[in-house]
């Protein structure tokens, strides 16, 4: 069925004041999926609502971002949209202050610059906020019910490693660390699959080069990890001005040894643990 005249005039008009960038830069326009596709099936490529009445389309149709068109659903657009306005926000912000927009894709001149750096984490923030994080914190209560008075506070850490890993473009997993608490709320998101890759898409604005990875063996080499841990530990005093609170990053990570205790009562066990500073702790 056509749209008519009426609906085709309002519809325009939403496009005009609405504008939704598509993944490849292009201002998309409403449409009819069946007015712009020959097959009768179609989607929202964010959420996969199937045969949605209106689409947000993008008039590239293919191109090397996306190989057959591109569609936002009204409910993904809206998400978008918000997106964008945040971005728009904060770089006019930091023009406003004097400071030139952070190049988030080419800023490896830039690493060192706390500058550069703190506009990226507002950035950064900003995006967390449109992130729905509700089932991971009822998942990490269900699964932790030791720690379900402690899981929003972890939460929060949890957002702040997401930012280092981010700022300091720590894809692969090779630049830093979570502390054993973190990790626990990282290992639950990453299991989620379709919420975890819906979280780096906003995290990083549809940047399909950037996305967070997990490496599970990761904690095998104790003297790398030690190192990423310290990476992450140091960036967090920088980006947060503030030491990491001990009740969630540990200075105490490694465990060398297990051994029976000396007693003659039996039945004890003997942790040896070593600091980031390389001193011995007998448990």
């Amino acid at each position: 069925m056509s749209m008519n005249k009426s609906t085709d005039q309002a519809l325009s008009l939403l496009g005009t004041e609405f504008n939704v960038d598509c993944i490849c830069s292009s201002k998309m326009t409403i449409k009819q999926p069946s007015s712009e596709y020959n097959s009768a099936r179609t989607w929202c490529d964010s959420c996969n609502m199937a045969n949605p009445r209106f689409t947000y389309h993008c008039p590239q149709k293919k191109n090397k971002f996306h190989a057959m068109g591109y569609d936002y659903c009204f409910k993904c657009a809206v998400k978008q949209f918000q997106i964008q306005t945040v971005n728009n926000y904060v770089v006019k912000q930091s023009v406003d202050e004097g400071k030139s927009q952070p190049d988030m894709k080419n800023d490896d001149n830039n690493d060192d610059n706390i500058e550069t750096k703190l506009a990226q984490k507002k950035i950064f923030e900003q995006r967390l906020k449109l992130i729905e994080f509700t089932a991971l914190k009822t998942r990490y209560e269900r699964h932790h019910l030791n720690m379900a008075k402690e899981s929003q506070n972890i939460l929060e850490e949890y957002k702040k490693f997401l930012i280092i890993k981010a700022i300091t473009k720590d894809f692969n997993a090779t630049i830093c660390s979570p502390s054993f608490k973190v990790d626990e709320m990282w290992h639950l998101h990453v299991l989620d699959t379709k919420r975890y890759f819906d979280a780096m898409r906003i995290l990083f604005d549809g940047d399909k080069d950037s996305y967070i990875h997990h490496d599970v063996d990761g904690g095998l080499d104790i003297d790398k990890r030690k190192e990423r841990y310290a990476n992450t530990y140091n960036e967090y005093k920088l980006l947060f001005n503030q030491v990491p609170n001990e009740k969630y990053w540990e200075k105490i990570f490694e465990k060398k040894a297990v051994q029976p205790r000396a007693n003659n009562k039996g039945g004890g066990m003997q942790i040896f643990v070593k600091t980031l500073t390389n001193k011995t702790i007998t448990l």
